[in-house]
């Protein structure tokens, strides 16, 4: 690709193939959204197909879109910048490791899985999931193409698009990263099948060795279903029917056989563990979004009016001279950097600033007036030192 097609520096493509990729960013957002939504809302079989489909489609794009980027990086001698400081590292853990760990294996499964029921990934693939999350600080690129910082500016500051990305990549990170590490602990409050199994089975276990209870008694059905909704049946050691769930479980939720105590039997349902995951990947997506709108809208915003609007008054006061604004004052934090350096910036150079200008303002109708009097012309060309100009 042409360099001079990129708007941005840090952009490896075409700027029209960079918002595609933002609009796909977004549309692969609202996929995860609903992908979720289907497993707590119990949604058809076919949906959840054309679901996994859809990620399969979304997980390859990126997979390739990283690749795309990683060798035009190499050939411009800069993969490592950027891996590290332009988020790459990003690009690769939402694509490459859900596509090869996640949504690869699910296809496989989907296809091969017999009477075209779709089963499920070991639980440690699943939580996985939560790694999709972190797709959404790709979308901290849109930043620097919305004005979202009311009356300043200099919204296309790189210095501040930068600073506000990483500040929101570390954070969401670090909280999809402990919530994965806490799903792994026994103490979860979203356990993984074996630890929900685990539990279930205890309290069932708890449940059957009751001695108030008679032997092989048919449970209440409406008790039981409130104890364990889980259950889709129970059986003694003859195999008689002592409870069946009236209404069934969805199709493509995965089930257990338990084999309990006194020769009972039961068959358990993973699909209250699966919804709660999906329930906890919501509310992370919930949270990442008010946290990324309150970086983007606030901290940004204050970002921009502490830091970068001083920065590029200053820059653009000490190379052109005829720019004369003095920077605002901060009066509230008086002892920041920042705000002594914009002092001395408005009490110093500024003043030394007029009074090189009408120097050279002097100098020049000295020279023109001599020029005329001699009759040699002027050398516009000529570069004036700033010694020469003190």
């Amino acid at each position: 690709m042409a360099a001079q097609n990129r708007k941005y520096p840090e952009d490896h493509f075409p700027h029209s193939f960079e918002i595609i990729i933002l609009i796909l960013i977004f549309l692969a957002i609202c996929h995860l959204c609903i992908e979720e939504l289907a497993i707590l809302l119990a949604w058809d079989a076919s949906i959840h197909r054309d679901l996994i489909l859809g990620a399969f489609a979304f997980d390859l794009i990126f997979s390739l879109e990283f690749l795309g980027r990683s060798i035009v990086s190499l050939k411009e001698g800069r993969f490592l910048l950027y891996f590290t400081r332009q988020r790459g590292w990003i690009d690769f853990i939402s694509s490459v490791p859900l596509a090869m760990l996640v949504s690869g294996p699910a296809i496989y499964l989907l296809f091969i899985s017999p009477d075209g029921q779709i089963e499920h990934l070991p639980q440690y693939m699943v939580l996985l999931k939560t790694a999709k999350a972190v797709r959404v600080t790709r979308a901290l690129r849109l930043i620097r193409m919305l004005r979202i910082v009311g009356p300043v500016q200099y919204t296309e500051s790189q210095m501040t698009n930068h600073h506000v990305a990483t500040v929101a990549t570390i954070t969401v990170t670090t909280l999809i990263f402990s919530v994965f590490i806490l799903q792994l602990l026994p103490v979860s409050p979203v356990p993984g099948h074996a630890a929900y199994r685990g539990e279930i089975t205890e309290k069932l276990e708890a449940y059957l060795g009751d001695k108030t209870r008679q032997p092989f008694e048919k449970p209440n059905s409406t008790l039981f279903r409130s104890a364990f909704p889980s259950i889709v049946n129970l059986k003694d050691g003859d195999g008689q029917l002592l409870y069946e769930r009236k209404d069934s479980v969805p199709e493509w939720s995965p089930a257990v056989d338990l084999n309990l105590s006194q020769g009972y039997t039961a068959s358990l349902s993973y699909f209250r563990a699966d919804a709660n995951l999906a329930l906890l990947i919501l509310c992370l997506l919930g949270v990442i979004l008010l946290l990324l709108v309150g970086y983007v809208i606030l901290y940004g915003r204050l970002f921009v009016q502490s830091v970068a609007e001083p920065v590029y008054m200053m820059d653009r006061g000490l190379r052109q001279w005829n720019y004369n604004l003095a920077i605002p004052e901060f009066k509230d934090r008086p002892q920041d950097e920042i705000s002594r350096l914009a002092n001395i910036y408005n009490r110093r150079w500024l003043p030394l600033k007029e009074r090189i200008v009408a120097h050279y303002d002097r100098k020049k109708k000295d020279m023109e007036m001599s020029s005329s009097d001699h009759g040699s012309p002027l050398d516009s060309g000529k570069n004036v030192s700033l010694d020469e100009l003190i």
